[in-house]
């Protein structure tokens, strides 16, 4: 038996050797977890008939991988451009992390993309999932640092954790209202991404802040599933998560009564998020703001370059008819 194989009761361990191109010896039944992690030099892989099982992370980054090929297994198929399936082709299990394509379209057949199946594919800009896909495993995009867009379908119904972290080119991320499970940590670290997706309440989706600034995925929930608006976080997270909770109309009184006891420091962080799509609604609601409290918001934003909020604020002063006299309103498309 090549020495390069670790091979233990049918199951390769570990693939010491440097070659580019492997072929599973006979006799192996299963691949080991992570059993060929870090063998930047290979290049192509064959799978045998005799193998059953595939554990997760089997192929950690491999940064030369692009085949995968199958020996007319009875439990795998390989696609032409070397992307690992289950035999029926309903599992995507492994996206050959060295594959020189750019934009990837998922089969249409395809229910469910596997644990670690797009792991580190750095090389990946943009994916199009079917509406055939119904779950997206635990880290399956993980460090895809180059992916910049990713349409989820109304079919998917659970992402898993960590699914998109470290995906730090990530800007744009569409999800339907019928998700039903955002792992945690799903879009941890995607630091272009303006809001990540957090959970789902009463068949609407919040939205976690750009920050956490410490505030652990635990203490989230409390806050928002619990309703322990006293519990002692970072203000940043509290209020943004407050303000979010109030536009999607969770516990509307409860939050309303929160934001009218903390008004002047909340509504000073509002501005500060440049949230314009919250800040709407919040100006819709006609709850908070007044004729007294107005001006020293407008200033606020001018002194913090919020000029699209200044707009607003001066535009909702306009309809309410709070200004004094005709040289008020003029001035106030003065930036």
């Amino acid at each position: 038996m090549n020495q390069d194989f670790e091979i233990e009761n049918g199951i390769l361990i570990k693939y010491h050797g440097n070659d580019k191109e492997v072929m599973i010896p006979d006799g192996v039944t299963s691949i080991g977890d992570s059993a060929f992690l870090d063998c930047y030099n290979l290049n192509s892989v064959i799978i045998g008939n005799g193998v059953t099982s595939i554990e997760e992370r089997t192929f950690d980054a491999c940064d030369s991988l692009i085949s995968i090929q199958v020996s007319e297994s009875n439990h795998y198929y390989a696609s032409e451009n070397g992307i690992l399936f289950n035999k029926n082709k309903t599992k995507l299990i492994q996206y050959p992390i060295g594959n020189a394509r750019t934009e990837y379209v998922i089969p249409d057949n395809v229910t469910s993309i596997g644990n670690f199946s797009f792991f580190e594919c750095k090389k990946l800009i943009s994916v199009n999932i079917p509406d055939s896909v119904t779950s997206i495993g635990i880290c399956a995009f993980w460090d895809c640092e180059n992916l910049t867009s990713v349409t989820i379908p109304d079919s998917v119904t659970s992402i898993g954790d960590d699914a998109f972290s470290n995906c730090s080119g990530l800007k744009s991320v569409i999800i339907s209202n019928r998700m039903t499970g955002i792992g945690e940590n799903a879009f941890y670290n995607c630091k272009n991404l303006k809001h990540a997706p957090l959970m789902l309440i009463d068949d609407k989706m919040l939205y976690e802040p750009e920050r956490r600034n410490g505030v652990s995925f635990s203490e989230i929930k409390q806050l928002v599933l619990q309703k322990d608006y006293a519990l002692r976080i970072n203000h940043e997270v509290k209020y943004n998560l407050i303000f979010q909770m109030y536009a999607l109309e969770i516990d509307t009184e409860g939050t309303s009564e929160y934001i009218s006891k903390n008004f002047v420091i909340m509504f000073l962080v509002l501005i500060d998020m440049d949230d314009t799509e919250i800040f709407q609604k919040i100006l819709d609601s006609e709850r908070f703001i007044t004729e007294e409290n107005i001006d020293e918001l407008i200033q606020y934003a001018i002194d913090q370059k919020k000029y699209q909020i200044q707009l607003m604020l001066t535009d909702y002063k306009q309809k309410k008819n709070w200004y004094q006299n005709i040289d008020e309103i003029s001035d106030k498309f003065k930036l």
